[in-house]
């Protein structure tokens, strides 16, 4: 139990009687009136002083009361306040440890986004080399379509010149080949006519010779047109077989030589002595 200090209002009290004691002890034993009257002044202002002083006890006792009561209340707020400090204090050593993991796995995280960032940037860099490589290719390609481009116009203007050159060739060879067998037919009728006569004339003669003079150079310039060996007159008793046996070794290459002259003939079977003829390489 708390022992309880004398207030100051007490000791006053205390002394006040005291006083009113010794007065009474004065009063008894000098009980003059003028003294008496000054002692009862003297204790009517104390008794005043004592009401006084009660007075402002029994306030200071009400306010004492009010602090305690004060104090209890603020120690009840201290302690609510203490235990939510404590629930906090917890809260926090929680959340710091969830902060604690948090951070480990966000470590874990990132050293894993730091490989796989790396391992992507090699990845890059090999796509970004390849690409590099394949433009390069495609560069080298694009040159070398560019270049077979120009051959194949260069090639084309040559084609175009060869198939002209070729256009006026075969049309050279089919107007030497008209004439060669325009030449063929009139000589053919000049030794069937001349065969029926006993004796040729001078006339006849050089014409004839002429006719095949001429014949022999149109079939020269065909067999030049063609890309023939050359020509070859047909002698009493030849025939195709017979001549490409001569000229080839074989002589069942004579379609060879029907073929080149079929301008000239119609049949295998219809040539001629003294017949021009195109021998074919």
């Amino acid at each position: 139990m708390e022992t309880k200090q004398p207030t100051k209002g007490r000791q006053t009290l205390v002394a006040v009687v005291a006083a009113l004691a010794a007065g009474a002890l004065v009063f008894a034993l000098t009980p003059s009136k003028s003294e008496l009257d000054r002692l009862r002044g003297e204790r009517d202002s104390l008794t005043g002083e004592v009401k006084t002083f009660k007075t402002k006890t029994g306030a200071l006792e009400s306010e004492v009361k009010a602090l305690k009561d004060q104090g209890a209340g603020l120690r009840s707020d201290l302690d609510s306040t203490t235990a939510k400090l404590s629930e906090k204090e917890q809260a926090l050593e929680q959340a710091s440890g969830e902060l604690a993991s948090r951070k480990q796995a966000l470590l874990a995280e990132k050293s894993t986004l730091t490989q796989q960032v790396a391992e992507g940037q090699a990845e890059l860099n090999s796509a970004r080399a390849a690409l590099e490589e394949t433009q390069a290719r495609a560069a080298k390609l694009n040159e070398s379509y560019q270049a077979l481009l120009a051959e194949k116009s260069t090639l084309a203007q040559q084609a175009g010149e060869r198939r002209a050159k070729l256009n006026s060739a075969r049309t050279a060879l089919e107007g030497a080949q008209a004439r060669a067998a325009q030449l063929d037919q009139s000589y053919k009728s000049m030794l069937e006519r001349n065969s029926t006569l006993a004796q040729r004339t001078a006339a006849q003669q050089t014409e004839l010779e002429s006719t095949r003079t001429a014949l022999e150079e149109a079939q020269t310039e065909v067999a030049r047109l063609a890309g023939a060996r050359g020509i070859y007159t047909v002698q009493d008793g030849d025939s195709l077989s017979s001549i490409a046996a001569f000229f080839y070794r074989n002589g069942l290459r004579w379609p060879e030589i029907f073929k080149s002259n079929a301008f000239l003939i119609s049949g295998p079977d219809l040539i001629y002595p003294r017949q021009v003829l195109i021998i074919p390489k």
